[in-house]
């Protein structure tokens, strides 16, 4: 059966988009200083640049979204760009899927290594559209690990004091069979 997902995702991580941020704060406020010459209020500043620096972060942000169509079915995962190919591999040839949560426990990034390739989908705000139906990532990562029957292998994080290691709450892998090595 053939599964279809298309997600809205970036290929900028959380610290690329908090740069963006800066950046375009920092032109808006060039802007603003070129624009209003001499002494406004503070109220002014507030709701011009306030204004000018959102609206210009979330345009940007929505430039920077594509979307990507998924399609998965018992045998191989295609991945399309506007229509386009580009990327098409076999179940066999899936080495693992690892997530990174949120403190909300949501998921931001999913990472899907091949044997040849990996994917790394960042999706950090989860859209709703009323017009096409959108696919979030968590989507994919649950359709993948229910129908290709992937083992989940636990993340250590850094080792403490005593040499005890931690498990990563915010991490997570899900491995396929034929690559895991030993059990854990």
């Amino acid at each position: 059966m053939k599964k279809i997902f298309n997600i809205k995702v970036t290929i900028w991580g959380k610290w690329k988009i908090i740069l963006i941020a800066i950046i375009s704060s920092g032109l808006c406020t060039y802007a603003y200083n070129i624009v209003f010459s001499g002494k406004p209020n503070t109220y002014h500043i507030v709701k011009v640049l306030g204004g000018l620096i959102v609206i210009s972060f979330i345009s940007i942000y929505k430039t920077l979204l594509y979307t990507l169509r998924i399609e998965i079915d018992d045998v191989s995962i295609a991945f399309y760009k506007q229509n386009v190919l580009i990327y098409k591999n076999t179940k066999e040839k899936l080495r693992n899927l690892r997530i990174l949560k949120n403190a909300r426990n949501d998921i931001v990034e999913l990472k899907i290594c091949f044997e040849d390739r990996n994917f790394i989908l960042y999706s950090p705000i989860k859209l709703q559209s009323k017009k096409q139906k959108i696919n979030n990532i968590e989507d994919v990562f649950h359709y993948l690990v229910k129908n290709y029957n992937l083992k989940r292998k636990k993340v250590y994080g850094k080792v403490l004091g005593f040499g005890k290691k931690f498990e990563n709450k915010l991490i997570n892998e899900y491995w396929n069979k034929k690559y895991i090595t030993s059990d854990s």
